[in-house]
Protein backbone atom coordinates (compact mmCIF):
# COMPACT_ATOMS: atom_id res chain seq x y z
CA UNK A 1 0.00 0.00 0.00
CA UNK A 2 1.48 3.12 -1.12
CA UNK A 3 1.12 6.41 0.92
CA UNK A 4 -1.62 7.42 -1.37
CA UNK A 5 -3.76 4.84 -0.48
CA UNK A 6 -3.89 5.02 2.85
CA UNK A 7 -7.14 6.58 4.13
CA UNK A 8 -6.99 9.23 6.47
CA UNK A 9 -8.01 8.58 10.24
CA UNK A 10 -11.66 10.30 11.14
CA UNK A 11 -11.15 13.80 12.27
CA UNK A 12 -13.45 14.16 15.20
CA UNK A 13 -15.64 17.28 14.83
CA UNK A 14 -14.28 20.00 16.74
CA UNK A 15 -17.69 20.68 18.49
CA UNK A 16 -17.84 17.25 19.62
CA UNK A 17 -14.27 17.35 20.98
CA UNK A 18 -14.68 20.71 22.88
CA UNK A 19 -17.90 19.49 24.63
CA UNK A 20 -15.97 16.07 25.44
CA UNK A 21 -12.96 18.30 26.78
CA UNK A 22 -15.28 20.26 28.99
CA UNK A 23 -16.59 16.99 30.04
CA UNK A 24 -13.98 15.44 31.19
CA UNK A 25 -12.97 18.83 33.13
CA UNK A 26 -16.39 18.67 35.00
CA UNK A 27 -16.11 15.32 35.77
CA UNK A 28 -12.70 15.73 37.16
CA UNK A 29 -13.62 19.19 39.06
CA UNK A 30 -16.44 17.08 40.88
CA UNK A 31 -13.83 14.14 41.98
CA UNK A 32 -11.71 16.77 43.50
CA UNK A 33 -14.01 18.35 45.25
CA UNK A 34 -15.72 15.17 46.77
CA UNK A 35 -12.43 14.42 48.00
CA UNK A 36 -10.79 17.82 49.02
CA UNK A 37 -13.36 20.66 49.35
CA UNK A 38 -14.36 23.22 47.24
CA UNK A 39 -12.32 25.41 49.07
CA UNK A 40 -9.35 23.39 48.84
CA UNK A 41 -9.36 22.21 44.84
CA UNK A 42 -7.74 25.25 42.47
CA UNK A 43 -8.00 24.90 39.00
CA UNK A 44 -4.70 24.00 38.28
CA UNK A 45 -5.30 20.81 40.57
CA UNK A 46 -8.34 20.11 37.72
CA UNK A 47 -5.52 20.96 35.50
CA UNK A 48 -2.58 18.80 37.15
CA UNK A 49 -5.49 15.64 37.22
CA UNK A 50 -6.11 16.16 33.44
CA UNK A 51 -2.51 16.48 32.51
CA UNK A 52 -2.98 19.93 31.21
CA UNK A 53 -2.20 23.31 31.77
CA UNK A 54 -4.57 25.58 33.84
CA UNK A 55 -4.52 27.84 30.99
CA UNK A 56 -6.27 24.92 29.06
CA UNK A 57 -8.95 24.40 31.21
CA UNK A 58 -9.83 28.27 31.29
CA UNK A 59 -10.37 27.88 27.46
CA UNK A 60 -13.38 25.80 28.41
CA UNK A 61 -14.73 27.63 31.81
CA UNK A 62 -13.49 30.91 32.61
CA UNK A 63 -13.45 30.89 36.32
CA UNK A 64 -13.23 28.23 39.52
CA UNK A 65 -16.82 29.37 40.05
CA UNK A 66 -17.68 28.74 36.87
CA UNK A 67 -16.67 25.01 36.98
CA UNK A 68 -18.28 24.38 40.21
CA UNK A 69 -21.86 25.97 38.91
CA UNK A 70 -21.46 23.47 36.45
CA UNK A 71 -20.87 20.84 38.47
CA UNK A 72 -23.37 22.17 41.01
CA UNK A 73 -26.30 21.80 37.62
CA UNK A 74 -25.55 18.39 37.08
CA UNK A 75 -26.44 17.51 40.17
CA UNK A 76 -29.34 19.67 40.41
CA UNK A 77 -30.64 18.03 36.99
CA UNK A 78 -30.44 14.08 38.96
CA UNK A 79 -32.78 15.53 41.75
CA UNK A 80 -34.96 17.36 39.45
CA UNK A 81 -35.54 14.46 37.14
CA UNK A 82 -35.88 12.33 40.33
CA UNK A 83 -39.14 14.74 41.66
CA UNK A 84 -40.47 14.98 38.58
CA UNK A 85 -40.67 11.83 38.68
CA UNK A 86 -42.55 11.47 41.98
CA UNK A 87 -44.59 14.72 40.93
CA UNK A 88 -46.05 12.27 37.89
CA UNK A 89 -46.66 9.59 40.31
CA UNK A 90 -49.74 7.79 39.46
CA UNK A 91 -52.74 8.62 42.41
CA UNK A 92 -54.42 11.61 43.48
CA UNK A 93 -52.99 15.23 43.88
CA UNK A 94 -52.94 14.53 47.58
CA UNK A 95 -50.82 10.88 47.20
CA UNK A 96 -48.54 12.56 44.39
CA UNK A 97 -48.09 15.63 46.88
CA UNK A 98 -46.55 13.89 49.70
CA UNK A 99 -44.43 11.23 47.43
CA UNK A 100 -43.21 14.61 46.02
CA UNK A 101 -42.31 16.33 49.87
CA UNK A 102 -40.87 12.82 50.75
CA UNK A 103 -38.48 12.20 47.43
CA UNK A 104 -37.50 15.97 47.99
CA UNK A 105 -36.35 15.30 51.91
CA UNK A 106 -34.78 11.90 50.52
CA UNK A 107 -32.88 13.54 47.80
CA UNK A 108 -31.69 15.81 49.75
CA UNK A 109 -30.53 13.99 52.36
CA UNK A 110 -28.60 11.53 49.81
CA UNK A 111 -26.99 13.76 47.40
CA UNK A 112 -25.96 16.35 49.71
CA UNK A 113 -26.66 16.07 52.99
CA UNK A 114 -25.09 12.62 53.48
CA UNK A 115 -21.34 13.92 51.34
CA UNK A 116 -19.69 16.49 53.78
CA UNK A 117 -18.02 17.67 50.77
CA UNK A 118 -20.90 18.03 48.60
CA UNK A 119 -22.45 19.89 51.18
CA UNK A 120 -19.90 22.24 51.91
CA UNK A 121 -20.20 23.37 47.95
CA UNK A 122 -23.59 23.95 48.48
CA UNK A 123 -23.39 25.91 51.44
CA UNK A 124 -20.92 28.27 49.42
CA UNK A 125 -23.68 28.25 46.73
CA UNK A 126 -26.71 29.17 48.72
CA UNK A 127 -24.35 32.14 50.70
CA UNK A 128 -23.38 33.62 47.78
CA UNK A 129 -26.92 33.12 45.97
CA UNK A 130 -26.09 31.36 43.05
CA UNK A 131 -28.54 31.61 40.15
CA UNK A 132 -28.16 27.98 39.84
CA UNK A 133 -29.74 27.28 42.93
CA UNK A 134 -32.35 30.27 42.69
CA UNK A 135 -33.26 28.57 39.08
CA UNK A 136 -33.72 25.24 41.15
CA UNK A 137 -35.55 26.00 43.82
CA UNK A 138 -37.94 27.77 41.19
CA UNK A 139 -38.34 24.55 39.41
CA UNK A 140 -39.11 22.94 42.07
CA UNK A 141 -42.03 25.12 43.50
CA UNK A 142 -43.19 25.15 39.95
CA UNK A 143 -43.74 20.93 40.64
CA UNK A 144 -45.50 21.57 43.47
CA UNK A 145 -47.58 24.07 42.11
CA UNK A 146 -49.23 21.95 39.52
CA UNK A 147 -49.63 19.13 41.30
CA UNK A 148 -51.74 21.76 43.83
CA UNK A 149 -53.23 23.03 40.26
CA UNK A 150 -54.27 19.12 40.16
CA UNK A 151 -55.67 18.73 43.38
CA UNK A 152 -58.12 21.86 42.86
CA UNK A 153 -59.05 20.58 39.57
CA UNK A 154 -60.10 17.29 41.47
CA UNK A 155 -61.93 18.94 43.98
CA UNK A 156 -59.36 17.72 47.28
CA UNK A 157 -57.37 21.07 47.03
CA UNK A 158 -58.74 24.48 47.90
CA UNK A 159 -56.16 27.52 47.17
CA UNK A 160 -57.51 30.76 45.71
CA UNK A 161 -53.69 31.12 44.26
CA UNK A 162 -51.96 28.01 43.96
CA UNK A 163 -48.53 29.81 43.13
CA UNK A 164 -48.79 31.38 46.40
CA UNK A 165 -50.06 28.33 48.37
CA UNK A 166 -47.04 26.00 46.71
CA UNK A 167 -44.55 29.04 47.95
CA UNK A 168 -46.19 28.37 50.97
CA UNK A 169 -45.90 24.46 51.36
CA UNK A 170 -42.15 25.11 49.67
CA UNK A 171 -41.25 27.54 52.80
CA UNK A 172 -42.97 25.31 55.61
CA UNK A 173 -41.35 21.96 53.79
CA UNK A 174 -37.65 23.98 54.19
CA UNK A 175 -36.79 22.35 57.29
CA UNK A 176 -36.82 18.81 55.27
CA UNK A 177 -35.47 19.86 52.20
CA UNK A 178 -32.65 22.52 52.66
CA UNK A 179 -28.86 20.62 52.44
CA UNK A 180 -27.83 22.87 55.33
CA UNK A 181 -31.46 22.20 57.96
CA UNK A 182 -32.46 18.64 56.83
CA UNK A 183 -30.22 16.43 59.15
CA UNK A 184 -29.96 18.69 61.93
CA UNK A 185 -32.02 18.17 65.48
CA UNK A 186 -34.82 20.25 66.78
CA UNK A 187 -35.79 19.35 69.88
CA UNK A 188 -39.27 20.63 69.54
CA UNK A 189 -40.13 20.78 65.92
CA UNK A 190 -42.76 18.61 64.35
CA UNK A 191 -41.51 15.00 62.61
CA UNK A 192 -41.17 14.46 58.66
CA UNK A 193 -44.58 12.92 58.61
CA UNK A 194 -46.28 15.62 60.98
CA UNK A 195 -45.35 18.77 58.87
CA UNK A 196 -46.11 16.57 55.62
CA UNK A 197 -49.28 15.72 57.18
CA UNK A 198 -49.95 19.95 58.46
CA UNK A 199 -49.08 21.17 54.89
CA UNK A 200 -51.07 18.94 53.33
CA UNK A 201 -54.20 19.22 55.32
CA UNK A 202 -54.44 22.95 55.39
CA UNK A 203 -54.31 22.67 51.42
CA UNK A 204 -57.47 19.93 51.61
CA UNK A 205 -61.15 21.35 50.42
CA UNK A 206 -63.26 21.58 53.18
CA UNK A 207 -65.43 18.30 52.65
CA UNK A 208 -61.65 16.70 51.70
CA UNK A 209 -60.37 18.01 55.60
CA UNK A 210 -63.83 16.67 57.35
CA UNK A 211 -63.93 13.69 55.95
CA UNK A 212 -60.14 13.41 56.96
CA UNK A 213 -60.47 14.08 60.53
CA UNK A 214 -63.52 11.53 60.38
CA UNK A 215 -61.41 9.00 59.76
CA UNK A 216 -58.71 10.00 62.03
CA UNK A 217 -61.39 9.54 64.66
CA UNK A 218 -62.39 6.41 64.04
Amino acid sequence: MTRNDRQPAPVEPIADSHAAARLRVLETAERLFREYGYQKTTVADIARALGMSPANVYRFYESKRAIFEAVAINLLDVVERDLAAAARSGGAAEQRLRAFLEANHRLCMQHFVGDSRIRDMVAVAINERWAAIDDHVERVRLMSEQIIRDGVAEGVFTAADPTTASACLMVGWLRFCHPLLADEPFAHGPELEQMADFLIGALRAPATRDAAIRQERR
